[in-house]
């Protein structure tokens, strides 16, 4: 199954990560196949290798791919360009490959706004307003992902404590 195109594959890129291990676990009955920088079970996949991320995606050619993957430290963020390649470059890769053949879900964050609210006080109607560069990765990635495909979603997801 995994490397093998399958056109009823499952990917989720960031699968060792907090939200990828448990949709990991939630869609352990699909197809699914994880994916990460550091996945030592299934599918290495670096998002600031933009030819790397292309073949793999070719090569799995998956119907839906969840992207929990991120540079997420938020200090990090403001003065690193690898979080940049990362958070813009890797998952906008990830959606040009999508196009129309795969249905993405994009997991954001909090971080689109800007705190000034209570944590988890923010709803649909709350304008966003990053105030750091991770949120303002997010909320760019949010756009182009709805943008892609009318099929996709975002999951603005609060931070988990």
């Amino acid at each position: 199954m995994i490397g093998v195109s399958n056109m009823d594959n499952t990917l989720i890129i960031g699968a060792t990560g907090l939200v990828g291990s448990a949709l990991m676990r939630m869609l352990s009955f699909e197809n699914v196949v994880g994916a990460g920088k550091d996945n030592p079970s299934d599918i290495q996949m670096d998002l600031s290798d933009v030819q790397g991320t292309w073949d793999t995606l070719k090569r799995i050619n998956p119907k839906t791919i969840y992207i929990p993957a991120a540079v997420s430290n938020v200090d990090y963020c403001e003065t690193e360009s690898h979080a940049h390649v990362v958070n813009l470059t890797g998952i906008e890769t990830v959606l040009r490959w999508a196009g129309l053949r795969a249905k993405v879900i994009f997991f954001s964050s909090a971080y689109v706004f800007s705190g000034k609210k209570l944590p988890g006080r923010y709803n649909l109607w709350d304008i966003p307003h990053p105030i750091q560069q991770y949120g303002v990765q997010k909320l760019l990635m949010e756009a182009r992902t709805l943008q892609t495909n009318p099929n996709n979603l975002v999951d603005r997801y609060r931070d988990w404590e």
